[in-house]
C-alpha cells in the first residue's frame, strides 16, 4: 500500500499509517462505484480514532478550498478513476532569503524553491525556472526567462511590482498572481487582487486581469480573459490537484516536478480519468499510487519510466 502525506506535520509510524489511511479512504469515496459494505467499513474506521477524523477532514478541507476558488459550472463528473493524495514527486524545496537588490535564480528539473525576497514578498519558483530579481529604490521587477512562478506581493505603493517576460509585463495592482512561461506564450492567473499586462511591442492597450481570471498573451496579442483553473496554482503549496482529469494530463503535469519522467507507452490509457490530491514527497510513491488505482504497471526503460497497462488486463 503506498504512503500518503498529509496536510500535517509528522514524523510519527502510526500517524503516517494514519494519513496513508485517510489519503486512500478519501480516493475510494470520490469513484463512482462505492458499495454500502465500503460505506460501513468507513463509517467504522472513521469513529475507530479520533485521529482517523482529523487526518480525513484536512483531505477534505484542502479539496474543498479548490473546489470554493473555482467558478461554479455544471461538469459532468464521471471519474473513471480515483486517485488519492498520495505523494508523487520528489523536490528539492526550501525557504530562500533574498537579501541583495538583484539577484539570479534557476532552478533544476525537479527543484522547487520556496523564497522570501527582500521586500517580503513571497515568491515560489517551479522546476527549470530561470530569472532575475531586480530591487531599486523606485521599483521591484522579476525578469522571467523560463518557467513558472506564483508571487505573492508585500505591500509598498512607492515601489510597484512588475514581472517582465520577452512578451510582455505584467504589473501587480494586487496581492497573488502566477506567471507560467513557455517558447509560445505566457499565461497568468490571478488568485486575488488583480495584474495589469502592457505590451511594449504593441499597440494593444495594457489589459487588466481579475481574481478568479486567467490569459494568455504573446508579444502581439492578449487574449480574453476566462474563469482561470486554480488547480493550476495549487502546486505552490505542495500540491496537485486532478479533477476527473486524463491520466495524459496527470502524467504531463507529475513531470514537470519529477527527475525521472513518465512515460505512457500505451495510448488508451491517456483517457483514464483520475481524481485527487497529490501531496508533493516522494517520486516512487505516485507509481505506486497509480498502479493501484488505474490499474497500470510500469517498466523502467532508457532512463523514464513507462506506464502500460497490466499484462493480465490485456490478455
Amino acid at each position: 500500500m503506498p504512503v500518503a502525506s498529509s496536510p500535517h506535520t509528522t514524523n510519527s509510524p502510526v500517524d503516517e499509517r494514519i494519513q496513508e489511511e485517510a489519503a486512500l479512504w478519501f480516493a475510494r469515496l470520490r469513484g463512482d462505484e462505492v458499495s454500502d459494505s465500503e460505506h460501513a467499513d468507513f463509517a467504522a474506521w472513521l469513529s475507530a480514532d479520533a485521529r482517523h477524523r482529523s487526518e480525513y477532514d484536512a483531505f477534505q478541507r484542502m479539496w474543498d478550498a479548490s473546489a470554493e476558488l473555482r467558478p461554479t459550472k455544471p461538469r459532468r463528473r464521471q471519474v473513471l478513476r480515483t486517485l488519492s493524495g498520495l505523494a508523487g514527486i520528489t523536490l528539492i524545496s526550501g525557504w530562500v532569503s533574498l537579501g541583495w537588490l538583484d539577484g539570479q535564480m534557476a532552478t533544476d528539473s525537479g527543484e522547487l524553491r520556496h523564497v522570501t525576497l527582500a521586500d517580503g514578498s513571497i515568491l515560489d519558483v517551479a522546476p527549470e525556472t530561470r530569472l532575475w530579481v531586480k530591487f531599486d529604490t523606485e521599483r521591484r521587477r522579476i525578469e522571467l526567462d523560463k518557467g513558472r512562478i506564483v508571487v505573492a506581493v508585500a505591500s509598498d505603493r512607492s515601489r510597484p511590482f512588475e514581472v517582465a517576460t520577452d512578451a510582455g509585463v505584467i504589473r501587480d495592482i494586487g496581492t497573488r498572481f502566477e506567471v507560467d512561461v513557455d517558447e509560445v506564450r505566457t499565461r497568468v492567473s490571478v488568485a486575488e487582487g488583480m495584474v495589469e499586462i502592457d505590451l511594449p511591442s504593441s499597440n494593444t492597450p495594457p489589459h487588466r486581469v481579475g481574481a478568479g481570471e486567467m490569459t494568455e498573451f504573446n508579444a502581439r496579442n492578449i487574449s480574453n480573459a476566462r474563469p482561470v483553473d486554480t488547480t493550476a496554482l495549487a502546486w505552490a503549496t505542495g500540491q496537485l490537484l486532478f479533477d476527473a482529469a486524463p491520466l495524459a494530463a496527470v502524467v504531463e503535469e507529475l513531470n514537470r516536478y519529477r527527475k525521472t519522467p513518465i512515460k505512457l507507452s500505451d495510448p488508451p490509457l491517456e483517457s483514464i480519468r483520475i481524481s485527487g490530491v497529490f501531496l508533493i514527497d516522494d517520486e516512487n510513491m505516485a507509481l505506486q499510487a497509480l498502479q493501484q488505482v488505474a490499474g497500470v504497471e510500469f517498466v523502467t526503460k532508457s532512463g523514464k519510466v513507462e506506464i502500460r497497462q497490466k499484462l493480465e488486463q490485456q490478455n
